[in-house]
């Protein structure tokens, strides 16, 4: 996953491309409050390959006699080991402990001891420009579907990006509906009700999206499926919210096909508005986009630059 990167995809669907850096599993593109995308390179350390794997709601699910305790059951309640990233999910191993090289993949996805996002040099990043009340786009991609939702979060650079920074400015959505965008050209875009939440979340309060491509009512959100953009005689696990600019056809499924080694189907961007709180200081922030999985237990976050200025009192307040 890469937060903070452009909106086009690479002609191979085998390998998602955003400013020369592949990824696995979803891209976030950070926009700044203009009309016209820009391409912004991985930020800080925002990489994520692989999402931090057997993370569970704390306590157990609330709503007892239930052993389902994915992260989306309390959005915001499971912990994380970076809020920006950790390459290949799986920082202490696995088993924990396990003496094993870097890069040992993981049962149930992942690898074993990668590298912190926040300790990761990354020389090409790119700072976004956001003015403090401006209402702004941020997008991200799936490769492979797994249900949930997510938020949208600021920290300033200097306090020291932790969770817990993270968690005193989670970002509201503008609006109830959202898109989904093919390519650069924002004419190319659908737009469609968003279903947003501020129940149960952690913390409380803080508003979240659910992710509006639905997976395959199958074993394993229709993973074995010929093509990963199409479901099967069950159906999908709920409606789609619209129907694909290109092929006419609902979007849905669980994106990669693991018949032809992962490939991945879905080449769209999830696009949706967020307000800047007139209330923030000027200065550099980090932008952290947190996705709590339902159909397992992990969370993907990752991180972008921004800058944050003041509106100038002349001007009226920029809208993308």
């Amino acid at each position: 996953m890469h937060l903070g990167l452009t909106n086009s995809f690479s002609s191979d669907n085998n390998t998602k491309q955003a400013c020369g850096y592949p990824f696995s599993s979803s891209l976030l593109t950070c926009l700044s409050p203009v009309a016209t995308p820009r391409c912004n390179g991985p930020p800080l350390g925002s990489t994520q390959r692989v999402p931090q794997g057997s993370v569970q709601v704390p306590g157990g699910y609330p709503g007892g006699g239930s052993p389902d305790v994915t992260p989306w059951r309390a959005p915001g309640s499971a912990p994380v080991f970076s809020p920006c990233g950790i390459a290949g999910g799986n920082p202490l191993g696995c088993p924990v402990g396990a003496k094993q090289p870097v890069g040992t993949p993981c049962p149930g996805g992942g690898d074993a001891y990668g590298s912190d996002a926040l300790n990761t040099s990354f020389p090409e990043a790119i700072t976004t420009e956001w003015i403090a009340g401006s209402v702004v786009e941020a997008g991200w991609g799936i490769q492979a579907n797994h249900g949930g939702g997510y938020s949208y979060r600021l920290c300033k650079r200097s306090e020291g990006l932790t969770e817990e920074c993270f968690q005193r400015t989670p970002l509201d959505f503008v609006g109830d509906t959202q898109f989904v965008q093919w390519g650069p050209d924002s004419s190319k875009r659908v737009e469609f009700k968003a279903n947003r939440t501020r129940d149960g979340t952690v913390p409380a309060g803080s508003q979240w999206t659910k992710n509006p491509i639905p997976a395959c009512a199958i074993w394993g959100g229709g993973m074995s499926e010929e093509a990963g953009n199409a479901c099967g005689p069950e159906g999908p696990q709920f409606p789609s919210p619209t129907a694909d600019l290109v092929t006419g056809e609902p979007l849905e499924g669980f994106c990669e096909v693991a018949s032809t080694n992962w490939r991945s189907d879905c080449n769209f961007t999830i696009v949706d508005k967020l307000k800047v709180p007139s209330s923030m200081a000027e200065g550099d922030y980090a932008l952290s986009f947190r996705w709590d999985c339902e159909q397992t237990t992990q969370i993907w976050t990752t991180c972008a630059n921004i800058r944050i200025k003041a509106a100038e009192l002349d001007q009226p307040v920029q809208i993308a």
